[in-house]
């Protein structure tokens, strides 16, 4: 019996020994390294043999499987440079809760395999789907989304907007409502438009190459001809039979680590769903600042211009006092539009859901509760927090492989 200390609720997937990420969730490596999915022999690796048939690369499952990375929060890396507004644990907190809501609508379409939410781009899928937040303030949601394919290949970058007013959150139609479900819709529209668009040899390659890249990093010496890498694309140069003994490992082992990250995702639905009523709370607060700051704003340049037409005209008559007056208050009322919009901090009802936030975001990043996962008569114990779980996991994946090859040479008596 296996018996490992490995990952908890938030593990989020796996992507074996070697899929190592840097900060910004892309690998670092030679110019043959790939920004998403596991790592690739890079193109001097790689010995070329001829291309297969295209039959041997057709997949009777045409639909492609998605990652949805969690949304980057749009933080600046130095804490000293976030905005005075900035709350960074609701911002941590909306990049998955943003994702999560694109999931859904991408299921919502029916118009693809597995999708699924994941903490970072380093796991086997066919699309990948990456968002930055660029504002969000309960009134406007604006981010940013690029998706990807299994062979690097960028397949569009897009600006997505959507915006509401407070009347839209007083509304009792609108309870229990997500604010800006117009932008995830669109976010799913724009793909499954793509998909549709997309020829079949396309999306087989696709699903060949996601299949291979999961080979050969977990097999490098088993699989190095099977790809070739250059300027961060990759291209199949052979594929191996479905009925090949080496194949079949992998594919079991791969079932594997779908299946785990698939067990994972109620985890993101619990998060998303402890977090929306204390979100809507804010979103509507805030809403309600932003247009009461711009009401304030919009008065403050009238009066500063009534002000000005005061200072002109008794600078026309050299009146040196009442000019200085009339500048002091256009400054005083000037500095009055710089009004934070974090009145909502202080109502006690918002501290609570505001707490609730800080929590979740803590639960995320922190320590994880402990869960115990059957595989096939191995136990396997997932702890600490989410890096130290994706850690073991990895090395859960790489012993399950080889005890699958172990069992292989074992000669029989």
């Amino acid at each position: 019996m296996l018996r490992l200390n490995v990952v908890p609720t938030i593990l989020l997937a796996a992507m074996l020994a070697g899929c190592a990420a840097n900060s910004t969730g892309t690998r670092s490596g030679s110019s043959g390294s790939m920004a998403t999915g596991p790592r690739l022999m890079s193109s001097a690796e790689v010995r070329e043999t001829p291309k297969p048939l295209e039959a041997n690369v057709t997949q009777a499952d045409q639909t492609l499987d998605v990652t949805v990375v969690a949304f980057d929060p749009g933080l600046p890396k130095d804490p000293k440079k976030f905005d005075k507004n900035t709350w960074p644990e609701l911002r941590r907190s909306e990049g998955r809760y943003v994702a999560v809501q694109v999931r859904d609508a991408l299921v919502a379409k029916e118009k693809f395999g597995a999708v699924r939410v994941t903490p970072d781009a380093n796991f086997s899928s066919d699309l990948y789907v990456q968002g930055r937040i660029v504002e969000s303030n309960g009134e406007s949601l604006r981010v940013d989304v690029t998706v990807s394919d299994a062979t690097g290949k960028t397949w569009y970058t897009k600006k997505y907007a959507h915006k509401v007013n407070t009347s839209w959150y007083r509304s009792a139609r609108n309870k229990g409502v997500e604010p800006f479900q117009p932008l995830y819709s669109q976010v799913a529209n724009d793909l499954a438009d793509r998909l549709t668009k997309t020829k079949g040899a396309t999306v087989s390659e696709i699903k060949s190459v996601a299949a291979m890249r999961f080979a050969q990093n977990l097999s490098p010496d088993s699989f190095t001809d099977a790809l070739k890498v250059k300027g961060g694309r990759a291209s199949l140069i052979r594929l191996p039979a479905e009925s090949d003994p080496m194949m079949k490992r992998v594919a079991a082992v791969r079932l594997r680590d779908q299946m785990f990250v698939d067990n994972l995702q109620p985890v993101y639905e619990q998060f998303a769903g402890n977090m929306k009523d204390s979100y809507q709370v804010w979103q509507s607060q805030s809403c309600a600042e932003v247009e009461r700051q711009r009401e304030a704003s919009g008065a403050a340049v009238m009066k500063g211009l009534a002000s000005l037409a005061l200072i002109a005209g008794a600078v026309a008559l050299s009146d040196n006092n009442t000019s200085a007056g009339n500048t002091a208050a256009v400054i005083a009322g000037t500095a009055g539009v710089m009004v934070a919009m974090d009145a909502w901090k202080d109502t006690q009802e918002a501290k609570v859901h505001r707490g609730v936030i800080d929590e979740l975001a803590n639960s995320i990043d922190g320590q994880m509760a402990t869960r115990v996962i059957e595989m096939d008569k191995q136990t396997v114990t997932l702890t600490g927090n989410m890096e130290e779980q994706v850690q073991q996991w990895r090395k859960v994946m790489a012993q399950i492989w080889e005890a699958e090859n172990a069992a292989e040479r074992t000669p029989m008596m």
